[in-house]
């Protein structure tokens, strides 16, 4: 959430919850009072932290509400404020996003009364997302510019550093780079001024962690660098690993997989003397997603199971569920459908039980392609369009994308063209709107592809030329594809 795991300055007392009946309404008024009467606000808020934690939103709510009114009983203010930050995050998490901005404006307006700075800029900043996700990018800017100077106004000091470094990560789990960068960067100011090292390197690897996000990997690389030289002198082993390991993706994106290799083995090697199995099974994927790309798929395969094994070893419910899901990418190519299916159902079932929406809109996604390429267009139809929909749901434009273009190719396979050309165009002003020139590559290749099945050789020259215009210089696969379907055209091998 936007603030700490409990109001600033509360102890935990009791670990003792009102008995279940009393959030059902099977209790009278008179007892539920009674019981509530036996149980401080500080205690109320923390159960409501624990079951937002969990996930369990009505049971959230129950207790942010009675610890609300507790708190306005006994004139706390502070506390007040606290809450109604945490009935925010539930209303915004709940998608009910004026509730959320009327809720972060009375808490801003009691943080502001009580001179309270920290919670000043908290409030500031959920203010500045809830614009943001209204598209009011000034109103944004603005918002978090206060933010930002209500608490510069403290002076450097540790928890202000720390505040700065929660307010990027809320911004960075929001989809808000661009904000997450400037809280991270005045985080990585004040610890400089402080002469805290260990901060230093956490608050550079968050930033080249932004840098990757956004598929900057030249400005990436010299943040890792930085992060790793200060991980180097300080004796931080696992921060070298992880900084290797950061360093062997960007390689990986920029197709220098030897390199990636490289250094993704010695982010091994440090996590295996380690005993760091968490990050042993990171790495194991990303060593299986490079022999994947080369066709190493009985490498892959082990290097995935490796990577399930660690996960399971440490019960990381979300890591089973990617592990899983690359095992079933990996069998489906070797054709083993049905050991595939099982893979991806056993994936769907924890992620839907984490409520991992990209995750399930992942997983459908490559189960409609495994139904298409059994012939069963109908249930293919389906899964793209329910993968479809949750992208949108969650502001995954990205994800929707991919969905679009395989709308777009099972109406192409199945010799619809028209409704193939709709979809494919969508992609590619889906793909525009992004700036992704891979995505705009890809949409432009399909297009490309459907013309020449048309027998429009003209146009698809002209797409695939463009496509190749678009990735120049990027060392991208669509680079190679366009090059391969140009010389298919010249010679009229193109089947579509």
């Amino acid at each position: 959430m936007s603030h700490d795991s409990k109001p600033r300055g509360v102890q935990s007392r009791s670990h003792k919850s009102p008995p279940w009946s009393l959030m059902k309404g099977e209790a009278m008024e008179e007892d539920l009072a009674e019981v509530l009467s036996n149980f401080s606000a500080e205690e109320l808020a923390e159960q409501g932290e624990a079951a937002y934690e969990r996930g369990d939103y009505e049971e959230a709510r129950w207790f942010f509400e009675h610890a609300l009114a507790s708190y306005e009983d006994h004139n706390d203010h502070a506390g007040t404020a606290e809450t109604l930050l945490q009935l925010g995050d539930l209303s915004r998490d709940e998608k009910d996003d004026k509730q959320a901005e009327q809720l972060y404006q009375r808490a801003f307006r009691i943080f502001e009364a009580l001179g309270d700075a920290i919670g000043v800029a908290q409030s500031l900043a959920n203010l500045g997302h809830m614009a943001h996700l209204r598209g009011g990018e000034k109103e944004t800017r603005q918002l978090y510019r206060r933010a930002v100077e209500a608490l510069v106004a403290l002076g450097d000091r540790p928890e202000v550093a720390l505040v700065f470094d929660r307010l990027g990560k809320i911004a960075q789990n929001q989809g808000d780079t661009w904000a997450a960068r400037q809280f991270y960067e005045c985080a990585l100011e004040i610890e400089q001024a402080l002469g805290n090292q260990a901060a230093v390197a956490q608050c550079l690897h968050r930033l080249g962690n932004i840098a990757y996000m956004e598929g900057r990997y030249v400005e990436a690389r010299p943040i890792y660098e930085r992060a790793l030289e200060t991980e180097k002198a300080l004796g931080d082993r696992r921060g070298m690993a992880k900084s290797f390991g950061q360093l062997g993706n960007i390689a990986y994106r920029q197709r220098d997989y030897n390199q990636a290799r490289t250094l993704l083995r010695r982010a091994l090697e440090i996590f295996a003397a380690l005993g760091e199995r968490h990050g042993l099974a990171i790495v194991c994927q990303q060593l299986g997603i490079i022999a994947y790309e080369e066709d190493n798929l009985g490498e892959a395969y082990e290097l995935y199971q490796k990577a399930l094994e660690h996960f399971e070893a440490i019960d990381n419910q979300e890591g089973i569920a990617r592990s899983l899901h690359r095992l079933g990418v990996i069998t489906q190519v070797q054709e083993e459908y049905d050991l595939a299916r099982r893979f991806y159902q056993r994936s769907l079932e924890i992620e839907e039980s984490l409520g991992d929406h990209a995750g399930v809109a992942s997983t459908l996604h490559q189960l409609g392609t495994l139904a298409q390429q059994r012939g069963e267009y109908d249930a293919a139809r389906q899964l793209y369009e329910r993968a479809r929909g949750i992208y949108e749901s969650i502001s995954n434009p990205k994800g929707a994308l991919q969905s679009l273009n395989q709308l777009g190719n099972l109406a192409h396979e199945q010799g619809d063209y028209a409704t193939a050309r709709a979809f494919y165009e969508r992609g590619l002003a889906a793909a525009e709107e992004l700036d992704d020139s891979e995505e705009i590559a890809s949409s432009l290749i399909n297009m490309g592809i459907l013309a020449a099945t048309e027998g429009d050789a003209a146009s698809a020259r002209q797409y695939f030329l463009k496509s190749l215009e678009t990735v120049k210089g990027l060392r991208s696969p669509w680079e190679e594809m366009a090059r391969r379907f140009l010389a298919e055209l010249e010679k009229g091998e193109i089947t579509g």
